[in-house]
């Protein structure tokens, strides 16, 4: 890790969290936040 504030410290993991919640999260209702949980899992 670089210095406080530096915006591409967190680039890869904000780019994990977009592709996930666009590919999975958006797609779908989810009952339990179980059922979420495995479809994230898989």
């Amino acid at each position: 890790m670089s210095v406080v504030g530096n915006c591409w410290d967190n680039a890869v993991v904000e780019s994990l969290w977009a592709r996930l919640k666009n590919e999975l999260v958006f797609q779908r209702t989810f009952a339990t936040k179980q059922e979420a949980m495995d479809a994230i899992f898989e």
